[in-house]
C-alpha cells in the first residue's frame, strides 16, 4: 500500500492506493482519497457481442456500482464521463472486435467521488497493462460563498450548490401551494353542505399560483457556490473531461483549471511512485 498527501485547503486529501487486489480480473486497484474508496477492475480485451462489435476499435464500457442499492441517474451520467476520458487514452484501435469492460465499485464516498473513481480507473488499467496514449487523473476544487477555491472537497463542503438549492425550495414552495389550495378546497365544499356559506360556491380548480422568487425562498446554507471535476492528461497536461455544477466566472474557471492542473503533478508523481514500486516488489 502506498500513501501520499496531507489534507488542507489549497491541498489534496492523502490518497493510497492497492495493486491487483482481484484475481479474476486482468487488472485491478483500490484508490482512497481521504475516506473516499473506490475499487476498479479491468476485464479485456476480451470477446465481444456481435452487437456491440466495432470493426476498427475495441468496445469500451464503464459499470459504476454504488455503494448500496442499484445504479441511479447519477451513477450513469459518471459512467458516461469515465467512459469519454478512457475513451480519449486508450489505444483502442490495436483491438479492434474486442471488448473492454471497467467495473467500479464505490466503497465509501466521503467527497470527490468522480475524481476517486477517474484515479481508480486509471491505476487499474496500467496494471492491466492495457496500451494508452497517456495516463489521466481527476481533480475536484470547489468554489465556496467567499469565492476561495478549496480543492479535493469532503461531502459536507460540496454538499449543496447553489443551483440544487434553488431547484430544491423551489419544488418545496409549489407543492406547500398546491396542498394549501387543495385543502381549501376541500374545506369550501364541506362548508356550503353544511350551510355555513353560500350554497353554490365557486371552486377554487382555477385559482393560480403566484410564483416566488427563488432568492426569497428559505434554503439552507450552502457550503458551496460551483463544484468542478476535471480529467487531466500526463503528457500535455490539457483537459479530457470537465464536470461543473454551480454558478462562477470565467476568471475563476481559469483559476480552478490552473490549481487542478498543478494538483495534478502529485497525483500522477504518486502514479509513478506507486507503480515502480508494485514492480519492485513483484521481480524481488
Amino acid at each position: 500500500m502506498d500513501q501520499a498527501g496531507a489534507e488542507a485547503p489549497q491541498q489534496l486529501r492523502p490518497f493510497c492506493c492497492e495493486h491487483s487486489l482481484l484475481s479474476r480480473p486482468d487488472g485491478s486497484a483500490c484508490f482512497t482519497q481521504g475516506d473516499t474508496t473506490v475499487l476498479a477492475a479491468v476485464y479485456g480485451p476480451a470477446e465481444v457481442k456481435v452487437s456491440k462489435e466495432i470493426f476498427d476499435k475495441a468496445t469500451l464500457d464503464v459499470l459504476l456500482k454504488p455503494k448500496v442499492g442499484l445504479p441511479s441517474v447519477a451513477e450513469k451520467s459518471k459512467e458516461q464521463m469515465i467512459r469519454n476520458t478512457c475513451e480519449a487514452t486508450i489505444l483502442t484501435a490495436l483491438h479492434p472486435r474486442s471488448s473492454i469492460t471497467i467495473v467500479l465499485q464505490v466503497i465509501h464516498d466521503s467527497g470527490s467521488l468522480l475524481s476517486c473513481c477517474l484515479n481508480a480507473a486509471c491505476m487499474a488499467l496500467m496494471d492491466a497493462g492495457l496500451p494508452m496514449r497517456s495516463v489521466f487523473c481527476g481533480v475536484t476544487c470547489v468554489i465556496d460563498s467567499n469565492g476561495e477555491i478549496l480543492l479535493d472537497p469532503t461531502t459536507k463542503i460540496e454538499k449543496y450548490p447553489v443551483e440544487d438549492g434553488l431547484f430544491s425550495c423551489w419544488f418545496l414552495n409549489i407543492f406547500i401551494q398546491k396542498t394549501i389550495v387543495y385543502a381549501l378546497q376541500k374545506f369550501l365544499l364541506y362548508a356550503s353542505r353544511e350551510r355555513w356559506c353560500h350554497p353554490n360556491p365557486q371552486p377554487l380548480a382555477r385559482a393560480t399560483l403566484l410564483p416566488t422568487e427563488p432568492s426569497r425562498l428559505f434554503c439552507p446554507t450552502e457550503e458551496a457556490a460551483a463544484v468542478l471535476t476535471f480529467s487531466i492528461d500526463s503528457v500535455e497536461k490539457q483537459l479530457l473531461m470537465s464536470s461543473t455544477k454551480g454558478a462562477y466566472s470565467v476568471e475563476e474557471l481559469q483559476q480552478c483549471v490552473a490549481m487542478c492542473q498543478k494538483a495534478a503533478e502529485k497525483i500522477f508523481q504518486f502514479y509513478r511512485d506507486s507503480v515502480s514500486r508494485t514492480y519492485s516488489k513483484q521481480s524481488e
